[in-house]
């Protein structure tokens, strides 16, 4: 199992970090990470044009990152379900060093709640 180190930024100035046990394989024009964090089960897949979260924990979710359109996202907790959508920024490939790192814009509406930015180094 490789280690990998997750950052996590918002535009609110929050920001985590969370070293994590997982895999790494390479599908392809892919890279797929795989890893289990406090958030749950993830499997995260990075192309150029798009990177796929999808969660399994308390609080599953996929999230669709693509630079090329919006795309939907449902927010579902035990309390609440919620709409939003998703605009990607960037994704940025760095295999010399072993970093992927892509942001993307989450919508309710026309109005922008938050700007993330999450970064996965091989560690």
């Amino acid at each position: 199992m490789k280690k990998f180190i997750i950052k996590n930024t918002d535009s609110y100035g929050e920001k985590s970090f969370e070293v994590v046990k997982g895999t790494l394989r390479v599908e392809e024009s892919q890279a797929i990470y795989e890893y289990e964090s406090k958030l749950g089960r993830c499997e995260v897949t990075v192309s150029d044009r798009r990177v796929i979260i999808s969660r399994k924990g308390e609080v599953s979710a996929i999230v669709d990152v693509d630079l090329d359109r919006k795309t939907e996202f449902v927010y579902v907790t035990k309390e609440m379900k919620k709409l939003f959508h998703i605009e990607g920024e960037s994704i940025q490939r760095d295999s010399e060093n072993g970093i992927i790192e892509f942001s993307y814009k989450i919508y309710e509406g026309n109005e922008e709640l938050n700007r993330i930015t999450i970064a996965i180094k091989e560690y």
